[in-house]
């Protein structure tokens, strides 16, 4: 748009023309409100401004533009001015089809007359404590009077919002520069504020100081002279609340030596020129936008003969505090509102006097209105009154007002009013209640009814959204959405509150929104909305739509990848073996069904399930778990997962594999093709090649077998009976795999079976397979067991056990004949020695050493069963020593004490036993006899057909005679032959009858009446006769013989 200046004017009388977007539409300027569109500076003769914009008009949406002149502050007093567009200033685009009507054209302003204007000055008030330029912005730090106090809202272009205020003291300038709207840091960000220190307008070196600040530093500088002293003045940056908003933002202070600014002395009217304008910011500077004082902005910078003055305090002046008064007007007699009594749509006005004694007006944005509902204060809320006059008397009293409506209905409103002056001092009313704010009885309405996508595909979620106001703020009981296809019911569904349409409130307006998807294609969609609150229901007709076409499939993509180990443990559970990723960049994918198939060597059993998980709020999920089965060997696991586009699904497949699985075999699993992933309606999977995992091999547990001590295997006689301190304990180590030849850990240990107790063991690492027993020294005839277990680099075996037990050798043997030292002994004699037994029921074995060499050189030895040798052959006249020692089979108990005797030098007597055993008095042959020593059968044998019994060769001993016959009861005799009797005849013997209940002269079983020893002695007398009597029965033989 081009803008021609009419009358005398010139255009260096002209500052700038700015082009404006009027937003409210108030035909002036607003600042916040309207939008700067170009700013130009005029030109030629005759003057124009060129203003460059873009800006599109719709139907039934016109724009009003504003056309603003800055007057230049050395422009010409008295010449006259005006502005003209004329149909060709309005240019379109190039090619444009649009044209510009000249139906209201030209457009002109009415002439203006230039006349003297003020520099504009900031009256500053003395202040007493000095403010700490430290970053913090403290309550009444500042005094904020209008006086001393600039609004950077003007001249239009000023787009940093904020304040600039002054104060001095005397000796220092206190500046403090708010840009109220800057929460952050953006580049380039700052404040230079200009001093035209000797007022002659022009900058001169040395002299026309400049102080900047940004978020980082501050400098001090002079005109066209480089760095100052920055000592000179104190910066201060920061980010909090001030007194003009309490939301945290960026403010500067500066606290600058008034003596650096050539003031020494503050008479009256002494004046510093001043300008929010400086380089290197040319003012105030947030992100690249800027805001000046006082002069007008423009293109350039105005130079410093534009610059405003900061009128010094002279000294101290005294302050009194203001006062708040009802206006006394009609309605505002004993309160500060007006009505009292109204629904929302009515303006409530709030008015109050302010006065103040010393003539202060109040700082600004006082008064504040404090308005207060059930308690809170509303949205807003405290609100700046304005002045109701144009030129008010603080000191007689000045009326300052607000207006409110659209106040929510209902609820407990109270207010309160406070001030300060333009000193700090404040006062404030009570709080009072009002106003009443009632409720019609209306019924809600529902507006903008509308539905998001209007066109779209089957499958999508449509959004349903619709603005529900109540005049009476009363929140619905319901807002409800209808869908139909054809006429036919789809569903109905609640919908949601989003968001307020204007204040927070109902009377104004709430979104309320839920989301439908729609599944069938068709153009025959509608759509209503029902609402209803506590007075009664709207609802508004059927509105056609959304439209909803068929969608192309959504396609799955498949990826996967082997997770396997190499070998898996019988019994592992929780092996991973494969993960599956889905993709789409479809919009989503309904994912139904997942098969995957068993693989390798081994049989469905040999795993117990195939589990499948999934990661939902970052938590791993089951899915499922199942064993394979069938011809394929297939887990099937119904799914009902959703893949949106953007989005990986993993699936994560493991198995437990059975404790019953086979070594050596191998398991996997495999992901075949894409018809092993079900997908929903409209969906399908892209082809894949299989997906396997690797074969892991089968491990089984080793074992530890072939248990042995002292190399006796279990159970074996030999395990029974070890002997020795440190047996050596052993075992055989296999394995299931192949490849595991031997351990790599083993642990053994010996436990005693009764008290239970585990006395030694060994945990070590190694292939061993033999160790010795090294603990505390085995209890003889105690019980043990060995256990021990196996480890192949994964598993260790189960515990193998034999049972043991500590030998306990057979007691020592002790002699009794011949007598120690015995002399005149048969060189025939045999040695007896009194019988051991073995307490672990061992047979006992014998061996006896005779020898006429005290250290047993060349001895006579045997072994024998019985407790005594056969008969000696001996030399006459000599001495001969002899000891026996006893044996269980496995230990020897001991050597018995060596006795000694001396054979006689010639031919030695021997003694004979005789008799006769008798039926009554027939005789009876066939009876047993015996003749023992000591409880030991030395002799044995039947008697002939006469009943006669002899034995001969015998030692001069006493013995016991044991008689019995089948069927007669037992007589036990003794006979002793002496050298002076050697023929010892014991007479007939008669036995007597058992007494037996039939069968047969004896009773039946003939063995049946006799002792238990006599059984026994039956069918052993013969061989105890010939293994333990020879000599008897050889002297016998020799006897007759001669």
């Amino acid at each position: 748009m081009r803008v021609r200046l009419g009358g005398t004017a010139r255009a260096s009388d002209v500052w700038a023309i700015k082009l404006l977007l009027d937003g409210d539409g108030d035909r002036n300027y607003t600042p916040g409100v309207d939008t700067v569109l170009a700013i130009a500076t005029p030109s030629g003769v005759p003057a124009a401004a060129n203003l460059p914009f873009n800006l599109t008009i719709t139907a039934g949406a016109p724009q009003d533009l504003l056309i603003l002149m800055d007057i230049a502050p050395n422009a010409v007093v008295g010449r006259l001015l005006n502005l003209t567009v004329v149909q060709a200033d309005v240019t379109l685009p190039a090619g444009s089809v649009d044209i510009v009507s000249g139906a209201n054209y030209p457009a002109a302003s009415g002439p203006i007359n230039i006349v003297a204007g003020t520099r504009p000055t900031l009256r500053l008030p003395w202040i007493t404590v000095s403010p700490s330029v430290d970053g913090i912005w403290q309550d009444l730090e500042y005094p904020l009077g209008p006086a001393n106090t600039a609004v950077l809202d003007r001249p239009v272009g000023n787009e940093v919002p904020g304040y600039v205020t002054a104060s001095n003291n005397g000796t220092r300038l206190f500046l403090a520069v708010d840009a109220t709207q800057d929460r952050g840091l953006d580049t380039p960000e700052g404040v230079a504020l200009g001093f035209d220190t000797d007022r002659n307008g022009a900058p001169t070196d040395g002299m026309d100081a400049v102080f900047w600040v940004n978020a980082t530093s501050a400098s001090h500088l002079q005109y066209n002279a480089g760095a100052g002293n920055a000592s000179l003045a104190y910066c201060g940056r920061g980010i909090g609340a001030t007194g003009f908003r309490t939301t945290p933002h960026r403010f500067y202070e500066l606290s600058i030596p008034l003596a650096s600014l050539n003031v020494t002395t503050i008479p009256p009217n002494t004046t510093i020129r001043f300008a929010v304008a400086a380089p290197p910011y040319f003012g105030l500077t947030d992100g690249g936008n800027r805001s000046t004082w006082p002069f007008l902005f423009g293109p350039a910078a105005a130079p410093l003969e534009d610059y405003g003055d900061l009128l010094l305090a002279t000294g101290f002046v005294p302050n009194s505090r203001p006062h708040l008064d009802w206006t006394g007007e009609p309605g505002y007699t004993s309160d500060a509102v007006d009505p009292d009594l109204g629904n929302s749509s009515v303006a409530f006005q709030w008015r109050i006097t302010y006065s103040d004694p010393d003539t202060d007006a109040p700082a600004l944005g006082e008064p504040k209105l404090h308005v207060s509902r059930d308690g809170f204060e509303i949205s807003g809320s405290p609100f700046a009154m304005r002045s109701a006059s144009s030129r008010p008397n603080y000191f007689a009293g000045a009326i300052f007002l607000y207006t409110l409506t659209d106040l929510l209905c209902a609820g407990n409103y109270t207010y309160e009013i406070d001030v300060r002056d333009a000193r700090g001092l404040s006062n404030a009313t009570p709080v009072e209640p009002g106003p009443i704010v009632e409720c019609p009885n209306l019924p809600p309405t529902l507006f903008s009814p509308s539905v998001t996508r209007l066109v779209d595909q089957a499958g999508a979620s449509f959004t349903y959204r619709v603005a529900y106001a109540d005049t009476e703020n009363e929140t619905p009981t319901y807002v409800r959405m209808f869908v139909d296809r054809g006429g036919v019911a789809v569903g109905s569904q609640d919908l949601n509150f989003t968001t307020w349409v204007g204040p927070p409130n109902f009377v104004t307006g709430a979104w309320f929104r839920a989301t439908m998807r729609l599944d069938q294609p068709g153009f025959n969609y509608t759509f209503r909305f029902r609402a209803a609150d506590a007075n009664g229901t709207v609802e508004t007709e059927d509105i056609f739509g959304p439209y909803v076409l068929v969608p192309p499939p959504h396609v799955l993509t498949v990826a996967g990848l082997d997770q396997a180990p190499l070998v898996v443990d019988q019994g592992q559970r929780m092996v991973p073996f494969l993960n599956v990723y889905l993709t789409t960049a479809s919009p989503d994918v309904d994912v139904t069904g997942i098969r995957v198939d068993r693989i390798g060597s081994s049989t469905d059993g040999e795993v117990s399930r195939i589990l499948l998980y999934t990661v939902v709020a970052g938590n791993l999920t089951l899915l499922g778990s199942r064993p394979p089965f069938g011809a394929n060997h297939s887990a099937v696991f119904p799914v009902d997962l959703r893949v949106l586009q953007g989005q990986s699904l993993p699936l994560y497949f493991f198995i437990d594999v059975s404790p019953a699985a086979v070594a050596e075999d191998t398991i996997g699993l495999e992901l075949k093709n894409e018809s092993y992933i079900t997908v929903g309606p409209g969906d399908l999977v892209q082809s894949f090649f299989a997906y396997k995992s690797t074969r892991a091999l089968v491990n089984g547990p080793p074992a530890a077998t072939n248990l042995a001590v002292n190399g006796f295997a279990g159970a074996s006689p030999g395990i029974l009976h070890i002997v020795g301190a440190n047996p050596a304990l052993s075992w055989r180590f296999t394995d299931p795999n192949a490849a595991d030849l031997a351990g790599t850990k083993f642990n053994v240990s010996v436990s005693r079976v009764s008290p239970p107790t585990v006395p030694w063991f060994r945990n070590e690492s190694g292939s061993l397979v033999s160790v010795p027993y090294t603990g505390p020294p085995l209890v003889v005839g105690a019980s043990y067991v060995l256990q021990v277990s196996v480890f192949d680099g994964r598993l260790w075996s189960a515990p193998s056990t034999t049972l043991f037990r500590v030998n306990t050798p057979p007691p020592i043997a002790t002699p009794f004949f011949p007598a120690n030292q015995a002399s005149d002994v048969s060189p025939t004699t045999n040695v007896l020695w009194n019988p051991v037994a073995d307490i672990e029921g061992d047979l006992v074995t014998y061996w006896y050493w005779v020898s006429s060499d005290v250290g047993f050189a060349n001895p006579i030895s045997a072994t024998t069963v019985s407790p005594g040798s056969p008969a000696l052959q001996l030399a006459t006249g000599t001495t001969y020593y002899w000891k026996v020692a006893a044996s269980d089979g496995w230990q020897v108990g001991g050597n018995s004490t060596v006795w000694q005797f001396t054979t006689a030098s010639g031919t030695v007597a021997r003694g004979t036993i005789v008799g006769r055993v008798l039926n009554g008095t027939a005789p009876l042959p066939d009876a047993l006899v015996q003749i023992l020593v000591n409880s030991v059968v030395v002799a044995g044998n039947t008697t002939i057909a006469n009943g006669t019994f002899r034995f001969a060769n015998l030692d001069f001993v006493s013995y016991t005679v044991r008689v019995g016959a089948f069927g007669f009861k037992m007589k036990v005799l003794a006979a002793a032959p002496t050298r002076s009797n050697p023929v010892y005849d014991m007479g007939d013997i008669v036995l007597i009858p058992e007494v037996h209940d039939g069968g047969g002269p004896f009773g039946g079983n003939s063995t049946g009446t006799l002792p238990a020893w006599a059984v026994v002695l039956i069918p052993v007398l013969l061989a105890m006769t010939i293994a333990t009597s020879l000599f008897g029965l050889i002297i016998a033989v020799r006897r007759r013989r001669r």
